[in-house]
């Protein structure tokens, strides 16, 4: 029996996420186990309730806003339940509520980390698995889903799912899945668009749910996959006078990634010359960026993370890196570097501190002009070796269509996220089609138009527009068939 409770006036925030949207719905429940949230999920679907999963709400895109319907939030579901060891691996097992803090600190004791490292430790390993999200050391490590070797999976009928790595793997027809049945797949999704994240021959069952923000069904637990903590850590923030120097650097770091020394790397975070204006000008009031020195005025950034167990191995990396950006016109007085935990985390923070006032900013742009709420940001991958492409793509764009914006996020992955902060409506129109502009360039490419912060309402309009109608009709296919399962 589910106990629904009343939204106002108690629990009128729960209509909103971080990403400025606010919406609307009929009651919110909170379920405190696997076994509820199965039977929520099974009324909702014989009543034909809609549903709207959250976590801890600090999303960007509005996954967390209702739109009608029931509220159904995990917060209660937030228990650490113990670390096992299995084979090789160690392995701790969280309800979907729990938030990356207490994951955080259930590892540390043995020496242990999750080491995609997503930089808002306030958010749920639930709402990182339903956004697919990286985290800032992706650039080795990969999504955080490649770190989840089991779920417990509600399917949209009600069903508990136990589904480990490796059992459950997409071949070019169909998937089984646990209980004996299979979901059927068409040969002709194979020549879509890898944007539609539709299945793909070889894929585990496991990361075609990931980043999928409901559509198939919710996470309810996992067990996440955890590795020693490297005894070694260093971060380097690079800084750049010139486009021309940081191009020659980002594709000579590129090639030098690829080498067995370059594998030292495990974060490459870009930030242009607006970015680190609006970190400094936040200098005043962020006890965080007074712990640091003043960031140098005109200058663009990449942040580098080098990490391993290896003293000598690591500093040899770092003077590599260090000669690449020497070589590429660098100066030695442009350069910070530190290699104690508590400064690395602090150069790690930088990044969740330019989304915090992105956000801020967005809001109060909007409100002041009228706008429509919610964060104009791409969140588009291409292929690495066209960064600069799409670096002089995002720069040009936003010259030509005189919109203030931000560039900033994953360099060597060309996951770079443009943040557009338009003044007037005209403005806000020229936003949206330089995001569509830019949408298309990704699409021609087979790359990603969603990355890393799912889907939700923001990105739904997006991608209507810009995918094919056969991998939208794909997609509803594939609903359509998890739901009747």
């Amino acid at each position: 029996m589910m106990k629904i409770e009343p939204l106002y006036p108690k629990y009128e925030s729960y209509l909103k996420d971080e990403s400025g949207l606010t919406g609307e719905a009929d009651g919110i429940v909170f379920p405190q186990n696997t076994e509820a949230l199965a039977t929520i999920m099974r009324t909702a679907a014989e009543d034909r309730r809609r549903l709207t999963l959250q976590g801890s709400r600090t999303g960007l895109v509005g996954g967390a806003v209702p739109g009608g319907g029931l509220v159904v939030n995990l917060s209660r579901m937030n228990r650490v339940l113990g670390l096992e060891k299995k084979g090789d691996k160690d392995l701790l097992h969280v309800e979907a509520g729990a938030t990356l803090e207490a994951i955080a600190l259930a590892a540390a004791p043995k020496g242990l980390s999750f080491v995609p490292n997503p930089t808002e430790q306030s958010a749920t390993a639930g709402g990182m698995f339903a956004a697919g999200s990286c985290g800032l050391n992706g650039l080795r490590y990969g999504a955080g889903h490649r770190h989840v070797e089991a779920l417990h999976w509600i399917t949209p009928g009600g069903e508990i799912w136990q589904i480990r790595r490796g059992e459950y793997i997409f071949d070019e027809s169909s998937c089984s899945l646990p209980g004996g049945r299979r979901i059927r797949c068409e040969e002709k999704w194979a020549s879509l668009p890898r944007a539609a994240r539709l299945p793909q021959k070889g894929q585990d069952l496991i990361d075609f749910l990931a980043g999928s923000g409901g559509r198939y069904g919710a996470v309810a637990g996992l067990w996440l996959n955890l590795l020693p903590r490297p005894r070694e850590l260093w971060g380097v923030l690079y800084f750049f006078s010139e486009t021309g120097s940081l191009i020659r650097f980002s594709e000579a770091l590129l090639e030098w990634s690829k080498t067995p020394a370059g594998q030292q790397l495990t974060a490459a975070e870009y930030y242009d010359r607006a970015t680190l204006e609006l970190l400094a000008g936040a200098r005043k009031r962020s006890s965080l960026l007074q712990k640091l020195p003043p960031l140098p005025a005109q200058r663009a950034a990449v942040y580098l993370e080098l990490s391993g167990d290896d003293q000598g191995a690591l500093e040899s990396a770092l003077l590599d890196n260090y000669e690449l950006f020497c070589d590429a016109g660098g100066d030695e007085d442009d350069t910070w570097a530190v290699n104690s935990p508590t400064e690395v985390q602090r150069l790690q923070q930088l990044r969740h501190s330019v989304t915090e006032l992105l956000n801020a900013a967005s809001t109060a742009a909007a409100k002041e002009q009228g706008l429509p709420a919610g964060r104009l940001e791409t969140d588009f991958t291409g292929p690495p070796e066209k960064l600069a492409q799409y670096l002089e793509s995002y720069r040009s764009g936003l010259a030509r269509a005189g919109v203030r914006g931000y560039l900033y996020g994953h360099l060597l992955q060309n996951n770079l996220h443009a943040a557009l902060l338009p003044q007037d409506s005209a403005a806000w129109d020229r936003s949206q089609a330089l995001i569509r502009q830019w949408g298309k360039k990704a699409l021609q490419d087979n790359g990603l138009l969603i990355s890393e912060h799912g889907e939700g309402r923001l990105k739904e309009g997006l991608l209507e527009s810009l995918l094919p109608p056969e991998a939208i009709a794909a997609r509803e296919t594939l609903v359509a068939r998890f739901t009747a399962l």
